[in-house]
C-alpha cells in the first residue's frame, strides 16, 4: 500500500502541492495578473488565497471577496460565491452530515456564514456586522479567521472559532 501525504503552500499567488516523492507541481497560478478568472487551471487566475479546504477530490479556498473551487479530476476552477456581501471571507468548515452545507467566517463583517452548494443560498446564521465580543445568541466577534468542527454537549455538534486576536468559541450549529 502507498499513502501519499499532500502539503498545501501558498506563495506568490500560487497554489502548490508537494506530496511524499521530491516533486513539486503547481496546480494554478496567478499568472501575473490580481485577477480572478475561472476555467481551467491553465487558464484560471487566483489570488490572495486565505483559507484552503480538500474534500472529495475538490479544493475549496475563499479568496479576496469570492468563495471558489478546483475540482482535480476534471481540472477546473469555479466561483461557488461572490455576491454574497462578503468583504474578507477567511476560514471553511464542511458539515459533516451534509454534503452540500459549508459554514465560512467572515473577518470583514464580523460574521459566521452559512452556504448551500446545491441552493447557491448564503445565509449569516451568527454575528450581526459590528464587532464585538457578544456571547449567546446576539453574538458579535472581533475577527473570526478559521472554523473546524467539533463535538457540542449541548446537540452533538459545534463549530469551533477562532477568532485573530486569540480567543476560541463555539456556536451549536
Amino acid at each position: 500500500m502507498i499513502a501519499l501525504l499532500w502539503f498545501c503552500v501558498i506563495f506568490q499567488g500560487k497554489a502548490t502541492f508537494v506530496d511524499t516523492n521530491p516533486r513539486v507541481t503547481t496546480l494554478i497560478s496567478d499568472k501575473g495578473h490580481d485577477a480572478i478568472r475561472d476555467g481551467t487551471a491553465s487558464l484560471a487566475q487566483i489570488t490572495n488565497i486565505r483559507r484552503m479546504r480538500l474534500y472529495n477530490n475538490t479544493i475549496f479556498w475563499t479568496e479576496q471577496n469570492v468563495f471558489r473551487k478546483f475540482v482535480l479530476s476534471t481540472n477546473e476552477v469555479s466561483t461557488i460565491s461572490n455576491d454574497a456581501g462578503w468583504e474578507q471571507p477567511s476560514g471553511i468548515a464542511k458539515d459533516p452530515r451534509r454534503e452540500d452545507l459549508f459554514f465560512l467566517s467572515d473577518t470583514g463583517t464580523h460574521s459566521i456564514r452559512r452556504l448551500n452548494l446545491s441552493t447557491g443560498e448564503v445565509q449569516v446564521i451568527s454575528g450581526d456586522g459590528t464587532t464585538g465580543f457578544n456571547d449567546g445568541t446576539s453574538a458579535r466577534y472581533k475577527a473570526p479567521i478559521s472554523l473546524e468542527f467539533g463535538f457540542s454537549k449541548s446537540n452533538g455538534t459545534s463549530l469551533l472559532i477562532v477568532e485573530r486576536f486569540g480567543t476560541l468559541r463555539t456556536l451549536d450549529v
